[in-house]
């Protein structure tokens, strides 16, 4: 007598579908939980990432205020009003205007922010990894409590700083707004790959948007090294007439810093042909002469040309190269011809955006009727950045690439002719 087992005769048992018992040996995971770390829950990581964020820069800001009070003790400010000092250096970097000793700041540090902007995108990924982070809504709720979070301390920190003239609540809102969109969208590139992904179309256009503003941003900031160095001896004159003890040096140190990129942009659109307006309405371009006006009392400004160069007719040409460097950057990704020509355009009028942007943040005032209005024209650094980057990348993508067919024909008919 046979038993039918409903096998085939001499198929082999599938691997791995043995049925064995269960070993006793193997310890099972923990009632309740999964083996290792539990992640953290979403609110918690959330508002650890917001507090870590905000609590970094505030305590390096003020590290630095105290050090520098404590280096000049005979100082009239009080380590209070220092702190208070750097209070407002973190506001103003997150773009809230403020009071210092009854001038009005509205040319924003920029250096701030970007530490800003960097220490909310490494919290952000740091809380989306603890908190295991698998769909969109969690991702959601997790920058919703960071940008709570960062929010309520800025409007705790503008409410104590009272001399800022800060309104907490906007503080709140504008310091709130600005974690939620950089939370959110760290926090989606972690846990769920392929979720901030566009077409190849829209990903081209923004590639090359973004290319030529960082080429045109870092033609600047060569601009504003080369001016430096060519300059020297005015940056020499004007740090002895401030005559700054340690104190006072560490101070400038860190504010030409936070600058960085606010004369970073300017120089760029001086490249570019635009300018920027400095002091009572005075235009500093290299296609006009430069006034003479006051400026204030930092070391970077020192570097400001006190002429037009003799060759400041080329400078915008730059920009053309910065342009044709976008376009062999799409002719490499396989855009020529007229579809190239339609990616160029795109992609020019997103770098035209993202430098009228950079050249509204990098606008503002101090206060005094004489340099109440600094910085360049949005409007007109967005035109000629966006020529500009048409024109070069044109002249690159308008050709159509030459398959290998056509050259191979080419060259058949060279050797046999």
């Amino acid at each position: 007598m046979s038993l039918d087992t409903g096998r085939r005769p001499g198929r082999p048992r599938p691997a791995g579908r043995s049925r064995r018992a269960p070993d006793a040996s193997v310890e099972a995971p923990p009632e309740g939980g999964s083996r290792g770390d539990a992640p953290l829950p979403l609110i918690v990581a959330g508002s650890v990432a917001g507090a870590a964020a905000s609590g970094v820069a505030l305590m390096a800001l003020g590290l630095v205020s105290l050090v520098a009070w404590m280096l000049a003790p005979a100082a009239e400010l009080e380590a209070r009003t220092m702190l208070e000092i750097a209070s407002g250096a973190w506001l103003a970097g997150q773009g809230l205007p403020i009071v210092i000793q009854g001038v009005t700041v509205t040319l924003l540090p920029l250096g701030f922010g970007l530490v800003s902007v960097a220490l909310l995108a490494v919290a952000g990924r740091w809380a989306t990894r603890a908190s295991a982070v698998g769909r969109r809504g969690e991702a959601l709720v997790v920058a919703a409590t960071a940008a709570l979070t960062y929010g309520l301390i800025a409007a705790i920190v503008a409410l104590l700083a009272r001399n800022l003239a800060v309104s907490p609540l906007r503080a709140f809102l504008v310091c709130g707004l600005l974690a939620l969109v950089v939370v959110t969208v760290v926090s989606l590139r972690t846990s769920i790959p392929g979720a901030l992904r566009a077409g190849p179309v829209v990903r081209d256009i923004a590639a090359g948007a973004c290319a030529g503003a960082l080429l045109l941003l870092a033609a600047g900031a060569l601009g504003v090294l080369a001016s430096l160095l060519l300059h020297m001896p005015d940056v020499g004159l004007l740090l002895g007439r401030l005559q700054p003890d340690l104190a006072g040096a560490v101070l400038i140190t860190v504010l030409s810093l936070a600058y960085l990129p606010v004369v970073t942009v300017w120089s760029t659109s001086y490249l570019l042909g635009p300018g920027f307006t400095i002091g009572d309405g005075s235009v500093i371009a290299p296609l006009s002469d430069v006034p003479a006006t006051t400026v204030p009392g930092l070391p970077l400004l020192a570097a400001l040309p006190a002429e037009a160069p003799p060759f400041g007719v080329i400078l915008p040409a730059l920009g053309i190269g910065m342009g044709a460097i976008v376009g062999w950057l799409l002719r490499r990704r396989g855009r020529t011809a007229l579809p190239g020509v339609a990616i160029a355009a795109g992609a020019a009028l997103g770098t035209g955006a993202i430098m009228a942007l950079a050249s509204w943040v990098a606008s503002g005032g101090l206060g005094d009727a004489r340099l109440a209005s600094l910085g360049p024209s949005p409007l007109l650094v967005g035109a000629a950045s966006a020529g500009a980057i048409l024109i070069g990348a044109l002249a690159v993508v308008a050709w159509p690439a030459r398959s290998i067919e056509t050259t191979l024909t080419v060259v058949s008919e060279d050797v046999h002719g």
